[in-house]
């Protein structure tokens, strides 16, 4: 690593700057949040920022208190988390965006989190061998056991961990294999001991603090006696030897990799300033053009750049400038023929040309849409990127029905599924078993599967005389509705040749729909009504106000 001091000694020479240390925290032990306090007065004590703060999610002081102490007009955020997952991008986020409010001319550059370091592979490597070297291992027959935190809120938080393993076992030889476990996720760290293939094993907390994690539980998974001093220990037993090392937040490095993201941070951001284009995703509903949120539309009418799926209507785009490019990366099932980083790409480049970019989505863009995968790439690369979030299909497609997801005494739980996935993956492998007790579930996308989900549903208990809804292109002119029952609904979808997208509904409440959809309208569009059978049947009906008025 450079030295952090020569890469940021004229940091503020020009512009003070504020470096805010943003934690976790514990709302138990005191000590971790004294730890950060005194990481900050190390920083603080090598005069690269003209002010260095500290902020904790757990005790005082919270990101609004730290926002009254700042002196300076830009300030730095340095999350000391080991993700950029549910804290960093979800509550942290939140929090930074409240106290901002109160505050508006201060300029917020929020860097990626410390344990995302690009450094941080080789630097766990280098421990690995230390450690080795230390104790005397073998490293053909030593494993290493990297322990995260995780969280089942977010899948950013697993993924680092385990990322991080990946690239140390990559390429690396005569080092010790590193698996991963995790604290609040799977596999936990009992579990994961098992599965490894030596005695001898090193335990690395990919944590930030000394806080109860690394103190109590993970020494007590590994049956090693918990410690108060932060330093590697080792137990032996009668199976082998496990050295247990202090968490990562720890480590001398720390101070240069806060001091390096704050830097990269700062840079990506006079690379942002330098332009003045945005990326902005915005929901464009279930499908009704008019269903677009007002502040959408707006920003449909003052688009350079307009990045579109193909579930949003012709009418919709005839809203958008003529002036405006419009780029079509639309996906069907199975059919991608624009990937996703080549989407991402498409945005960022549009954006530091400094036109107004705006990313079309259907329905709402964090509803299996990965516009939360947009904004991350977007904001990494300092990209300014807004959310103007839309009406999920899966709310809309059932209300536009007559059909309540919670309805009392009938439903008072709903979930919301899909039955396809990224190329990244495998196929959706959903718990049925519990999806089989919710009162009422949503399914996106599937068609393709509609079989599968009604079979494995009642093969999980689902009664097969449960009512289910059918909705092809919910809430447009062509809406087709078809009713039916676990048991017959897939006979029933195939005879009326139902086709993607679609909406299905399984619960009771699919059997609420009332006879009339909707009132006539006034504007004299094409009014659609539908007839409600006994659960099993099909009708379709399009008539014109006029027709209407003659039949009285």
């Amino acid at each position: 690593m450079t030295s952090s001091h020569n890469k940021l000694q004229t940091i503020g020479a020009h512009r003070p700057v504020t470096l805010l240390l943003a934690a976790h925290g514990s709302p138990v032990d005191p000590s971790v949040n004294q730890a950060i306090t005194e990481t900050a007065e190390r920083i603080r004590r090598q005069q690269i920022f003209n002010q260095v703060l500290v902020a904790f999610h757990y005790g005082p002081p919270h990101i609004a208190d730290a926002f009254q102490k700042i002196e300076n007009e830009i300030v730095i955020i340095v999350p000391l988390m080991t993700s950029d997952g549910y804290l960093t991008r979800v509550v942290l986020q939140n929090a930074i965006d409240q106290a901002k409010q109160n505050i508006p001319e201060i300029e917020v550059v929020v860097a990626n989190p410390v344990g995302t370091h690009k450094s941080i592979p080789d630097l766990l490597a280098g421990r690995i061998s230390s450690l080795v070297h230390k104790y005397q291992l073998n490293a053909s027959n030593t494993d290493v056991l990297l322990i995260g935190h995780g969280t089942r809120k977010h899948a950013a938080s697993r993924n680092a961990t385990q990322q991080l393993a990946a690239n140390v076992n990559s390429g690396r030889t005569f080092m010790p294999r590193v698996s991963t476990a995790f604290i609040d996720d799977d596999p936990c760290i009992a579990n994961a001991l098992k599965t490894l293939h030596h005695d001898d094993v090193i335990v690395i907390p990919f944590l930030i603090s000394f806080g109860p994690h690394a103190k109590i539980d993970i020494p007590r998974a590994l049956g090693i006696r918990s410690t108060d001093e932060i330093r590697p220990t080792i137990h032996q037993s009668p199976a082998g030897r496990s050295v247990l090392d202090q968490p990562f937040g720890t480590w001398p490095q720390i101070d240069d990799l806060i001091v390096e993201q704050a830097h990269s941070a700062l840079e990506r951001q006079k690379k942002s300033n330098s332009v003045s284009g945005t990326v902005t995703l915005v929901g464009a509903g279930p499908g009704d053009p008019d269903l677009i949120t007002v502040k959408g539309l707006d920003c449909l009418k003052k688009a350079d750049v307009v990045v579109y799926d193909r579930l949003v209507s012709q009418d919709l785009l005839a809203k958008i400038p003529a002036s405006a490019i419009k780029i079509d990366v639309g996906k069907k099932p199975k059919h991608h023929p624009v990937k996703q980083q080549t989407i991402t790409q498409l945005l960022i480049d549009w954006a530091r040309q400094g036109k107004n970019v705006v990313r079309l989505k259907g329905g709402d863009p964090f509803v299996f849409g990965r516009g939360y995968e947009e904004l991350s790439q977007c904001r990494q690369n300092g990209v300014t990127c807004h959310i103007v979030p839309g009406i999920s299909s899966a709310l809309a497609a059932p209300a536009r029905a007559g059909i309540p997801v919670t309805s009392r005494g009938i439903a008072r739980s709903f979930a919301v599924i899909t039955a396809e996935s990224g190329q990244e993956f495998s196929d959706p492998n959903h718990d049925y078993q519990s999806l089989a007790k919710i009162d009422a579930v949503i399914v996106l996308m599937g068609r393709r599967k509609l079989t599968e989900i009604t079979n494995r549903l009642m093969a999980a208990g689902r009664i097969a005389e449960t009512p289910v809804t059918c909705i092809e292109r919910a809430t447009m002119a062509d809406e087709k509705i078809v009713n039916g029952t676990l048991a017959t609904i897939a006979d029933r979808a195939i005879a009326a040749n139902l086709q993607s997208p679609m909406v299905m509904i399984i619960g009771e409440v699919a059997g609420l729909q009332p006879d009339r959809q909707e009132s006539p309208p006034s504007d004299g569009h094409s009014l659609r009504l539908y007839q409600h059978l006994p659960v099993d049947g099909f009708h379709e009906c399009s008539t014109s106000k006029s027709k209407l008025a003659k039949m009285g």
